[in-house]
């Protein structure tokens, strides 16, 4: 017999970005349900699901059965390719229906998505920006900022870092594809590099741009590649400064983690990103397209330590904010209306 409260989570992404890991820590804070995911089999999701207890990955079958046996039934689609799943297994079970949107970009005007979505009992952006996208789908929106991760970290890869030739460690954590920006990265690197050796910028991840950022890159020494690592915890503990000029963002929920390790941030002023960053008090906000904006940014993060420290001060006052306790109560309120 299926007990009465049960959440059948949907997350179909075929990699693991920002999403998926505020979707993880959802599930492992969330109590008083019967947990159960949709998710692509032999993908980065499921597979890591199958480390926790108390969730067991389901198809649409099994999750129906389930659905029609509960007295209390909450169907939470995490990204755009469960929604329409999510939608049908609401309305086939009768379901309350919850659709968490990260993306700062209006809905596609397509019928099944603007049907999928006002199907919806409640919405949620993960920022304002992206709440205020949603207005027009119905009346139930409301913000839930993400959480930061308690990302693992390793001793081996600590020791890695610690022999980098780095004073001032400036991290652009990302998928390496085009909205990030990394390439200004770059160019701000090459800016710094003379008058401020001991500036050493850090870029880690992996994606399609990673040939194209490299060959730009070439001849600098004071940056370095250092790819895909599951242990991003250890590299917030050796960065000093983090870093985010992306063209769009929902939210910015890498800038959480680095709140997590009290490390202020260079961003652009883009979507989400000025409502978690206090202007001058948890970090500076850029231009997207300036590399002089950029790179003084970085300049006046490294030179003026009064005015970096006072950063680092107010970030331990927010960071609470932040937690995945209170983003999790958050959902269990929603849950339980």
């Amino acid at each position: 017999m299926v007990s009465e409260g049960i959440v059948i989570h949907i997350n179909m992404a075929s990699g693991f970005g920002g999403g998926e890991v505020q979707t993880l820590n959802l599930i492992k804070g969330l109590a008083g349900y019967q947990q159960f995911l949709i998710a692509k089999p032999d993908k980065p999701m499921a597979l890591r699901i199958k480390d926790l207890s108390g969730i067991t990955v389901v198809g649409f079958m099994q999750a129906l059965r389930l659905g029609r046996q509960a007295k209390k039934l909450v169907v939470h689609a995490h990204d755009g390719r469960g929604v329409h799943i999510g939608a049908l297994l609401a309305k086939l079970t009768g379901a309350k229906f919850v659709i968490t949107r990260r993306v700062d970009k209006p809905l596609k005007r397509g019928v099944l998505s603007q049907l999928s979505y006002r199907r919806a009992d409640a919405l949620v952006g993960v920022s304002q920006k992206i709440a205020d996208n949603m207005a027009p789908l119905g009346s139930n929106i409301r913000v839930i900022n993400d959480s930061y991760s308690n990302l693992p970290a390793n001793a081996k890869v600590d020791k890695q870092l610690e022999a980098l030739p780095q004073a001032f460690t400036v991290s652009h954590i990302c998928s390496l594809l085009p909205g990030k920006n990394v390439a200004l990265t770059i160019e701000a690197a090459r800016r710094i590099q003379d008058e401020y050796p001991d500036i050493h910028f850090l870029i880690v991840g992996q994606g399609p741009e990673e040939e194209r950022l490299k060959a730009q890159a070439k001849g600098l020494d004071n940056l370095t590649f250092w790819g895909f690592t599951p242990y991003v915890g250890s590299i917030l503990k050796h960065t000093d400064l983090l870093v985010l000029p992306s063209f769009n963002e929902g939210l910015g929920s890498v800038i959480l983690e680095g709140y997590q390790h009290s490390v202020p941030v260079v961003a652009a002023r883009v979507g989400g990103i000025p409502e978690v960053v206090d202007e001058l008090k948890t970090g500076i906000l850029i231009d997207p397209e300036s590399v002089e904006q950029y790179s003084d940014a970085v300049i006046k993060m490294y030179s003026d330590h009064n005015f970096y420290q006072q950063q680092v001060q107010h970030i331990e006052q927010r960071k609470a904010d932040y937690s995945p306790l209170a983003m999790v109560r958050q959902y269990q309120e929603l849950y339980c209306l």
